[in-house]
């Protein structure tokens, strides 16, 4: 089976795996095991003959961001005060937090309906910052948004007075939209836009050029007022050309970071013993910008988007997408060499690099534990199992140059480490303490976001719970029948990262069977201590998908769960993206201001500057009596928070996406 070839190039495999797979299916690579790197290999040798360039430009950098200037005379074509707007490394940043997003609500005077919702509130210790209020839906339907030919001249003509046009972009329009819903799914009223945004697409060497480095975006509010700006840019100019990686070699190459096995995340999606497999695998031919925070950076290469989906029996989860080279050229890319070994249960590894330019930065992940402090050129670290004896030790570096050129190299140590009682044991349930947990459920991927989350976390005092990786995070932890009590509906707030689908979401490891399903019995968010659940995974919240909404898959899940965060579109992989969420949860500093934004306002604004300008990030939560809403929840200690609103309370839901 051959997929027709659009703008992007896509890499098809698909193969059957009967209960023996060696029986029907080589291993190509002749490291005596079947798994992903021989699915690659196949998966290449459909685009051999695919007509792909032999070689693309660089482009070099001739400038790199908006001066001091520039910005204060954006900020004054779009009637921002000049305090409020930051550039730093020539990105220009602006968010109103709190006409961002906007939705009106008031507040809830009715004593009843009052008592009886901080009745149901877990977290009585904080009641003094809890504010209800709700939705004011007479007013949500004047909204008027301004139009979009109306906004994208304002935009323009604001741009132009700044002198910062971009040569190699063009806008498009987009709205963030309200949802309502009643209990019977039925519109309380019919879905608002909120805002009207501004977004420009990039492309160079007619590809598309992404990345936190190629970012324009300007968000307006129904009355015209700029509440949000994010203006990230280079000034390019074409350069010799590089050779490609074919098609073959970039999938090979990517295989190599994979997990060697592969069976548990086929088991997660169905256990069926004879259940077909097939693997999707798609590389995107971009050109990857970095963020102006490399200042030094003097050229952009060619890369490839990779990622795509795994299908079991009927069901197919998205694999979270990650940016790698597309050329090999040591004149522009890194040569990482790496080695490592294991004693026992304790991990030594170093890294040596040669190529690219020079200095290197480290980013070290390990497929079992989480690594706070990973950024020298070699790493030793002790392996303690949560439960099960660990087998295997994928240890991975990424080494990053002044360009931002970033290369991924793993290797793999067999290794026997037995549990410990000290991960074993699950923590006494806690309550009226902030706190928070990871559950990184993916072994090759994610490391940077879970360090970066949970290093901003630590630094505000926030007490840490659990940080699980890889076969250590368990589908266990989110379900009220197993140990959500101990772990996911113990804290405040829990990030996951993984691979996801409209029903669910994976693990490596079989506790208990391997993902979490929206349909499932034994999940009830919130009914302890959860008040925000953030997903950096794959189209959870796509809406709709199979002819159902969000909505109506993941409704029966909220128990006192205040906000579900996730994605309607695929995500990236994007390391900065948990370290911007974090820090617009728990305050961002700029030069002469600290922004603190709201739960979802800090998600959408992470998605808006560290994923891709194509991504659809989401947000849902329950609507109680009186339309009592948590739209505008702070994380504890920030900012106000709204009640529980859980059992009989529940009268609906809203769900908003964000471009």
């Amino acid at each position: 089976m051959r997929q027709k070839l659009t703008t992007t190039l896509l890499i098809l495999a698909l193969i059957t795996l009967p209960a023996s797979a060696q029986e029907v299916f080589p291993d190509l690579t002749g490291d005596d095991f079947v798994d992903m790197q021989d699915f690659a290999v196949l998966a290449g040798h459909w685009l051999e003959h695919e007509p792909i360039p032999e070689q693309m430009p660089v482009y070099v950098v001739t400038g790199a961001g908006a001066s001091q200037t520039q910005a204060e005379q954006l900020a004054a074509a779009l009637n921002i005060p000049e305090k409020e707007i930051s550039n730093e490394n020539g990105t220009i940043v602006f968010v109103d937090p709190v006409n961002f997003q906007s939705a009106p609500t008031l507040e809830i005077q009715d004593p009843a309906i009052r008592e009886a919702l901080l009745g149901d509130t877990r977290d009585v210790d904080n009641a003094e910052v809890i504010r209800i209020e709700g939705f004011d839906f007479a007013a949500l339907q004047k909204i008027q948004p301004v139009p979009g030919d109306v906004a994208a001249d304002i935009v323009s003509g604001a741009l132009e007075q700044a002198n910062l046009t971009p040569w190699n972009a063009q806008p498009t329009i987009s709205n963030a939209t309200l949802e309502t819903v009643d209990l019977e799914g039925k519109p309380i009223i019919e879905p608002i836009p909120l805002d009207t945004r501004i977004d420009y697409n990039f492309q160079i060497n007619n590809t598309e050029l992404q990345g936190p480095g190629a970012l324009l975006n300007v968000t307006l509010s129904p009355g015209g007022v700029v509440t949000g700006l994010h203006h990230s840019t280079r000034q390019l100019a074409k350069g010799d050309p590089v050779p490609l990686v074919q098609p073959v070699n970039a999938i090979k190459n990517f295989a190599q970071t994979l997990p060697s096995e592969i069976g548990t995340t086929a088991k997660s999606l169905d256990p069926a013993p004879d259940a077909k497999i097939t693997y999707n695998l798609d590389a995107e031919l971009i050109y990857y910008a970095p963020s102006l925070e490399f200042g030094e950076a003097s050229a952009i290469i060619p890369a490839y988007n990779i990622g795509g989906s795994i299908t079991v029996g009927e069901q197919t989860a998205q694999l979270l997408r990650r940016t790698v080279p597309a050329t090999n050229d040591p004149q522009f890319v890194p040569q990482v060499d790496l080695s490592a070994t294991a004693d026992g249960s304790e991990i030594f590894a170093s890294t040596t690099v040669e190529g690219g330019t020079p200095p290197y930065t480290y980013d070290w992940t390990s497929s079992n534990m989480p690594l706070y402090k990973a950024t020298s050129s070699q790493i030793n670290y002790a392996l303690v199992p949560r439960e099960d004896t660990i087998n295997s030790e994928m240890v991975s570096v990424t080494v990053t140059d002044t360009n931002g050129v970033s290369v991924t190299k793993s290797a793999i140590l067999q290794v026997s480490v037995s549990p410990s009682s000290v991960f074993a044991a699950a923590s006494a349930p806690v309550g009226g303490v902030s706190d928070y947990g990871i559950e990184r459920a993916v072994s090759d991927m994610g490391g940077a976001n879970q360090r970066n989350f949970a290093n901003r976390f630590n630094s505000e005092g926030v007490t840490q719970r659990f940080n699980w990786t890889g076969k250590n995070s368990w589908e266990a932890d989110f379900k009220e029948d197993a140990y959500d009590s101990s772990y996911v509906d113990n804290v405040d707030i829990c990030f996951y990262i993984g691979h996801g689908w409209p029903g669910g979401f994976t693990f490596e490891s079989s506790n208990t069977d391997g993902s979490i399903r929206h349909n499932e019995s034994g999940i009830a968010w919130g009914n302890k201590d959860l008040e925000f659940l953030s997903l950096l995974s794959c189209q959870v919240l796509k809406s709709p998908a199979n002819n159902q909404s969000a909505i109506s898959r993941w409704r029966d899940e909220f128990a006192g769960l205040h906000l579900l965060t996730g994605f309607h579109t695929n995500a990236h992989d994007w390391g900065k993206f948990s370290k911007r969420y974090a820090q617009y949860m728990l305050g961002r500093n700029f030069a002469f201001t600290t922004v603190t934004l709201p739960v979802r306002a800090a998600w959408f604004k992470a998605k808006q500057q560290k994923q891709p300008s194509g991504n659809r990030a989401a947000v849902m939560g329950p609507i109680g009596p009186n339309g009592t809403t948590n739209y505008n929840d702070y994380y504890w200690g920030q900012g106000p928070i709204g009640p529980d609103i859980r059992g009989s309370n529940i009268q609906g839901f809203w769900y908003v996406s964000y471009k």
